[in-house]
């Protein structure tokens, strides 16, 4: 069988190979399109000594005073916050930043909420408290899980973020349809329960000691702080920066 007469003329031939590497290109252009939006995009990295040299700026440009009570704190949380394990704190452990009543407890912790390690949310333990009261188990039950980012541009990427739970020790036990529970306690310890996922994205700010923390919350609850958090504490004489 004589197949020459299907053979191509040299301007076939060019025509088919221009379509096929006109199918081609387009497929490669394809293809690095959607390898473009699957990517996952870059998010920012600083060091603990850049951090610290933004909040410093910060502090300036809102006329608040750092000093020998509150730099040390703000420069090792610069360091837990960048894991930068060269500071003192455990990274695999939350903050527990206890100190008296408006030493800048809250305001330090906000200045981190959002940031590249550990990113989480604050809830106010009294809010907790009357929720419960109002709404009972289900409306708590949230506090026991990490909640997912609704930015991720402003959580650095992290999907998942935990939680800091303010004013320990300000909230009062509440009843709902007379069942009186301690929340706070119950919280602290469902967490501990999920150390493994909740690993460094649980924090607390407290006015209480530790003894303190015992009596209200039992010595079960003060156990589990110690595995669980940093105790990071103001000095006694610290000022009180709401004056």
């Amino acid at each position: 069988m004589d197949n020459s007469k299907y053979d191509l003329t040299p301007e076939e031939a060019a025509a088919v190979l221009a379509e096929a590497r006109h199918k081609k290109a387009a497929k490669i252009k394809e293809a690095e399109y959607w390898a473009e939006v699957r990517k996952e995009p870059e998010y920012p990295k600083y060091t603990a000594t850049e951090l610290m040299t933004t909040i410093e700026a910060y502090f300036l440009s809102k006329g608040w005073l750092m000093d020998q009570f509150n730099r040390p704190i703000i420069e090792n949380l610069c360091k837990y916050f960048t894991k930068d394990a060269s500071g003192p704190l455990n990274l695999k452990k939350g903050i527990l930043l206890r100190g008296g009543v408006g030493c800048g407890k809250t305001s330090i912790m906000r200045l981190f909420q959002y940031n590249q390690s550990n990113s989480f949310n604050i809830v106010s333990c009294r809010d907790v408290a009357y929720k419960f009261a109002n709404e009972g188990h289900g409306a708590i039950s949230q506090y026991n899980s990490l909640w997912f980012s609704s930015n991720l541009k402003l959580t650095f990427g992290q999907k998942e973020v935990g939680t800091c739970f303010d004013d320990l020790g300000t909230e009062e036990e509440k009843k709902n349809f007379g069942n009186q529970v301690n929340v706070m306690s119950d919280i602290i310890l469902n967490r501990y329960d999920k150390l493994e996922i909740m690993q460094a994205k649980t924090h607390l700010t407290s006015n209480l000691s530790i003894a303190e923390i015992e009596q209200f919350y039992g010595t079960r609850v003060k156990s589990r702080l110690v595995e669980m958090f940093n105790d990071v504490v103001f000095e006694n004489n610290s000022p009180d920066r709401r004056r």
